[in-house]
């Protein structure tokens, strides 16, 4: 009888699929894949009490209404999934996020043989819904809050307000361009917390607290990124 896990998983440019633990047990009943990646496209709406209901026509009149559907964004191209949170003063929103289907098979492909069944499969997540909903739990306080998290070649910046989603933005870490990237997020989402999540890849994280400092008095807690499954059993 195996455990029910949570897997990280990223894709490359070339589409090469890798776990974030190399010591994942196989003999397990059920995993959660999550899909850790900048080309997961992320919205947030807010919503009046009266919808915090909302039925499938809504959602996807919200998707179409909050992404710029086309050729290279659409039902045939991305997976779309949503959730509303409520925080403490009653307050809802939806968050959407989307993610290319050429990146979700290629994902289920390697799960499969890693995992040797597809049934051990239960589903497909995003980092990006799973950190929104561990940092809202955890918020009590009605502040701006930024979590910035090491992503692929850059990294991820969660804007959160009183306790819900709020945006999602990618920046790169090339050296003469992410400030001038992470100064556009900050005139459009300016943050009283900031919490940076490390790893050994991203131990020049010193840079976005010297930014941080230098434009204000914004509180910074720079943190282990939490044990997957701690975060979704949260």
């Amino acid at each position: 009888m195996g455990t029910k896990i949570y897997a990280i998983v990223s894709v490359d440019n070339d589409f090469k699929v890798s776990f974030a633990e190399d010591s994942l047990p196989k003999k397990v009943s059920g995993v959660t894949l999550v899909a850790d990646t900048h080309r997961a496209i992320v919205r947030v709406v807010k919503l009046t009490k009266a919808d915090k209901k909302l039925t499938p026509k809504i959602k996807w009149r919200l998707v179409q209404e909050n992404f710029p559907l086309g050729i290279l964004l659409s039902e045939e191209t991305h997976y779309f999934d949503g959730r509303v949170f409520t925080n403490g003063e009653g307050e809802h929103c939806f968050l959407m996020v989307a993610l290319p289907k050429n990146i979700s098979q290629a994902i289920a492909d390697i799960a499969v043989e890693k995992f040797e069944s597809i049934h051990k499969i239960s589903r497909l997540d995003t980092i990006e819904h799973l950190m929104f909903a561990y940092y809202a739990r955890k918020t009590e306080k009605p502040h701006a809050q930024w979590i910035i998290y090491p992503q692929d070649e850059g990294f991820r910046i969660l804007h959160m307000e009183a306790g819900m989603p709020c945006g999602a933005y990618y920046m790169s870490n090339r050296v003469d361009m992410r400030e001038a990237e992470l100064g556009r997020v900050w005139e459009v989402a300016v943050p009283d917390n900031v919490v940076i999540l490390r790893r050994e890849s991203f131990a020049d994280g010193l840079w976005i607290e010297e930014f941080v400092q230098s434009r204000g008095d914004a509180i910074i807690t720079c943190e282990a990124i939490p044990n997957l499954t701690a975060i979704a059993m949260h």
